[in-house]
């Protein structure tokens, strides 16, 4: 289909929830419950109103360490519904439409589909222990991915100088 994109929007937020099944005897389904899943799920849909891939919440944003808050942006602060609170909403300034396209992957054959799953699980596995262990940095992420990089590289100091001075304009009033 010429002419066609996918976007695709983040709500993230941090908080308790309740996982509990839901469906019949032939078909189960997980579930998800709790203010918080609502918050994520709220933060998802203004992905859209504030043109931004990614919504981080205020709660989740003050467990970053100082090297992760360094790559974000505070885009509002503001009274979601459902919520008496008002929600800080921070973003990650990323652009993806540059990112080129994935070619088509040449036909694989059972036993190199075997072996590009085990290397596939592999790496699931060590970024996991790494997660498990505390010795994976967010931060170094911003330095170290390809595809981040080239999604940031346009992004301009001068921009973020400027939207802060606006921004705390805009909070004062």
């Amino acid at each position: 289909m010429p002419n066609y994109q996918v976007k695709l929007g983040l709500g993230l937020h941090m908080g308790y929830a309740i996982e509990g099944p839901i469906g019949s005897y032939y078909k189960i389904d997980a579930s998800y419950l709790s203010p918080n899943v609502n918050m994520a799920a709220r933060l998802e849909a203004a992905t859209k109103a504030y043109a931004v891939p990614i919504l981080i919440s205020g709660s989740l944003y003050k467990y970053f360490t100082r090297k992760t808050k360094q790559n974000c942006r505070q885009v509002d602060w503001v009274v979601m519904s459902g919520s008496d609170e008002p929600v800080r909403l921070f973003t990650v300034d990323v652009d993806p439409s540059v990112l080129p396209l994935e070619e088509e992957q040449p036909y694989m054959n059972p036993r190199e589909k075997k072996i590009k799953r085990v290397h596939d699980r592999i790496k699931r596995n060590n970024l996991r222990t790494s997660a498990f262990e505390n010795t994976f940095e967010v931060s170094s992420t911003f330095e170290t991915n390809a595809d981040l990089k080239m999604m940031r590289e346009g992004l301009k100091k001068e921009f973020f100088v400027a939207y802060d001075k606006a921004f705390n304009l805009y909070v004062k009033g």
